[in-house]
């Protein structure tokens, strides 16, 4: 049964919100062990993940965000804290890349969202795309939205992939999400 707090991650007026229901099904039914977000901001998709894996009873979630989110899960999600390590620091300082390879080493899953504008978005994908093991599944975000460089980056990628073009950010933007199966 679907925990009720995922209508309220759902409901937040944010560019994530027309992805809330798949990503929260990606990690319900992919079941990863480790999973890496880059890019947690206000945490509508880290709770969506959270959320996933609390209902598995199963996972760790490692998060980077250049800004301390530590407190997105306090009060109503504390529940979620167990599945959670929170990185704080920019996702492409070799430091934090170190970080995330000594917590997960192989990742079954990564939700690449941190900066949009290059060379912030190639240097992510550079970094953390070899964490994720062969055949594992690497989501995009913003991969539509024309007013990010998020797109050109997506372009160039080569492995077996697939563009959500739909949703719809307040702003009227479609961002757009894409999925891809590592080879």
């Amino acid at each position: 049964m679907m925990d009720p707090r995922l209508l309220n991650v759902k409901a937040r007026k944010r560019a994530m919100q027309s992805y809330v229901f798949m990503l929260y099904e990606f990690v319900l039914e992919l079941r990863p062990k480790f999973m890496l977000e880059i890019g947690t901001q206000k945490g509508q998709s880290t709770k969506a993940i959270l959320l996933a894996m609390k209902e598995n009873n199963y996972g760790t979630l490692v998060t980077v965000d250049i800004g301390n989110r530590t407190n997105i899960l306090d009060g109503e999600y504390d529940d979620l804290k167990p599945y959670c390590h929170f990185l704080t620091g920019d996702s492409t300082d070799p430091k934090i890349v170190n970080e995330v390879r000594a917590i997960g080493g192989e990742y079954d899953m990564a939700m690449i969202d941190g900066g949009h504008k290059l060379p912030v978005c190639q240097l992510d994908i550079d970094n953390y795309f070899p964490m994720v093991k062969s055949c594992g599944i690497i989501l995009m975000h913003d991969t539509s939205n024309k007013n990010e460089d998020v797109a050109g980056v997506w372009d160039k990628i080569t492995d077996e992939k697939f563009n959500l073009n739909w949703g719809r950010a307040a702003n009227g933007v479609i961002p757009g999400m894409g999925i891809i199966r590592k080879s």
